[in-house]
């Protein structure tokens, strides 16, 4: 390689570096004024939602889950009871039923 294509290299790298440590330092500051506005105004300030954030109100709340969403995840065709208890079957019609 010769000097000047060396030396174009190295310049190319040195401008990259420089421009990745601004891009870093943007981004930084940016971050810093984000948690700066946060404690200055509040988590719910028209301010917060001015830099593009979302006010503490907007986020939906948590809610919870019925229980039987559970447990149909968790056993799913097969219920509990198949595991504890006979099957019990009314064969005749006449209300004597037999486990089988």
């Amino acid at each position: 390689m010769s000097y000047l294509g060396d030396v174009s290299a190295r310049t190319d790298g040195a401008a990259r570096d420089a421009a990745t440590a601004a891009e870093w330092d943007f981004h930084n500051t940016m971050l810093a004024v984000k948690e700066q506005v946060i404690a200055q105004f509040g988590k719910n300030s028209d301010q917060v939602q001015a830099l593009g954030l979302k006010k503490k109100s907007e986020y939906k709340a948590p809610t919870r889950k019925a229980n039987g969403a559970f447990m149909s995840a968790f056993w799913g065709s097969v219920q509990p009871e198949a595991f504890c208890f006979p099957r019990l079957r009314n064969i005749r019609g006449n209300g004597i039923i037999f486990a089988s």
